[in-house]
């Protein structure tokens, strides 16, 4: 039988890399090599699309608001991993 996979990136545990929140909130692929030019780009990108001054009406205000928020919290976490994937 085949050990379970692990996800992570592929590595030796025979799977594809498995998705990663932070990596969709900015719109990088899960096999994208992660550099700090990638996540600034994805960032600027993000943010533009999800600032709540761009938005109209209460809802997609605040739906915009939670996502702009998820957006700097994906960058935060992956800003640190950066070197080490």
């Amino acid at each position: 039988s085949r050990p379970p996979n692990f996800g992570g990136g592929g590595g030796g545990f025979g799977g594809p890399p498995r998705a990663c929140p932070d990596r969709a909130a900015l719109g990088i692929s899960p096999t994208a090599p992660l550099s700090e030019k990638v996540l600034k780009e994805s960032l600027r990108t993000q943010a533009m699309k999800w600032h709540p001054d761009r938005h109209n009406g209460a809802e997609e205000k605040k739906k915009a608001e939670v996502n702009f928020k998820r957006v700097y919290d994906a960058y935060d976490a992956l800003k640190q991993r950066v070197g080490y994937e």
